[in-house]
């Protein structure tokens, strides 16, 4: 589905290389799949080949097996493990790809293409790069101990529960700030980019003065819902990130006469930052996805199971008419929803025909292999 699909030129998405104040940019992506042939499938859309790619002595993520080329990792497991093939693309992985389109790579239609793809996203991280440059009048837009005394004095709306802040010296110098809220699910992190690129060892571009980022990391279903939404919309990256953070912030300029929060009005600084950014919430079902995670834990979870009682019973296909009917009798309204509108959102057609391929394939095959 995916050889011989290559990125439109386009560069939503992608870290600018202009001196514009505020950039955005995909900083992580980790994706399951549940095929095998991934280097055949999405090698060619990353503009990559197998041979690039050197073995590694160990897998990671619970995985036996693995191959890196740079910051681009293929992971995977013994065929009888189910585990599919995990892609995991760190931030310089990223800025990687970028530069191997020439910053002509498209984000938005790699993740199209993966709305195609029986895989998850279980980790994607995108962030807003706040740079000032030498020769530009700009202060940052966050103030980080702004942000973090509103939290300690209660002056915020938020949907986070935790906070940490994290200072750090040498001597008497500043070697970082940092502020974390949220969970594993959602996490938010601000931090002082300049002083982790030091901390590293790497040096600063020379028209750099200050560079803080504002990164959000999210995980399996939202990180799925954001990729959607890059994916089908028009939004920019950055009034994406902004919009979820508006859903997930609000700070607040204390009123005397009024107790709830919700009516305070914004401080001024938050305002300027999101700049009227309609809030984007990110909890709302995904039922295309809900029947997908159901297919595919079928396929690597009962399907074995039910291919052994069948064949126990000599494949007789009362045997799978039976179980099929005491699952329906156990279908609620809700249940008919997600399959309704799993239904209205995906070419039926399309998923029947690449079923029986797979199912064609695997009558002249017993065994499958990963590469």
């Amino acid at each position: 589905m995916l050889v011989g699909q290559y990125p439109p030129p386009t560069n939503r998405g992608v870290l600018h290389t202009s001196n514009k104040p505020l950039k955005s940019c995909v900083d992580w992506v980790s994706v399951t799949f549940l095929t095998k042939n991934i280097f055949t499938q999405i090698l060619p859309f990353l503009g990559l080949k197998k041979e690039d790619f050197e073995p590694l002595k160990y897998g990671r993520f619970r995985y036996k097996y693995g191959v890196r080329y740079n910051h681009i990792e293929i992971f995977w497991g013994s065929p009888e493990d189910n585990q599919g093939v995990m892609l995991n693309i760190t931030g310089q992985g990223c800025r990687e790809i970028e530069q191997i389109y020439n910053y002509e790579w498209s984000w938005s239609a790699f993740f199209s293409a993966l709305m195609f793809e029986d895989c998850n996203i279980t980790r994607l991280d995108i962030a807003i790069d706040d740079i000032i440059f030498k020769g530009k009048d700009h202060k940052h837009y966050l103030d980080y101990d702004k942000m973090s005394k509103k939290w300690l004095k209660e002056e915020i709306v938020s949907k986070v529960r935790t906070f940490t802040e994290i200072k750090s010296y040498n001597k008497k110098n500043s070697t970082g700030h940092t502020l974390y809220f949220g969970n594993n699910k959602t996490k938010f992190r601000f931090y002082e980019k300049h002083h982790e690129r030091k901390n590293n060892g790497y040096e600063l571009e020379e028209n750099i003065i200050s560079w803080q980022r504002y990164e959000m990391q999210l995980r399996d279903e939202r990180a799925f819902q954001v990729a959607k939404i890059i994916s089908f919309t028009d939004y920019e990256l950055g009034k994406i990130i902004k919009s979820i953070m508006a859903e997930y912030f609000d700070f607040k300029v204390p009123s005397k006469s009024d107790s709830n929060k919700s009516r305070w009005e914004t401080v001024n600084w938050w305002s300027k930052f999101l700049k009227d950014i309609e809030p984007l919430k990110l909890t709302q079902n995904n039922p295309e996805k809900n029947i997908r995670r159901s297919k595919n834990w079928l396929e690597s979870q009962v399907s074995k199971t039910l291919a052994m009682v069948s064949k126990a019973y000599d494949d007789n296909e009362i045997v799978l008419e039976y179980i099929l009917k005491l699952g329906s009798d156990k279908i609620q309204k809700n249940d008919m929803v997600k399959i309704q509108d799993f239904k209205n959102n995906v070419d039926i057609n399309k998923e029947l025909e690449y079923i029986k391929k797979e199912t064609s394939k695997r009558s002249g095959s017993q065994s499958t292999t990963i590469i």
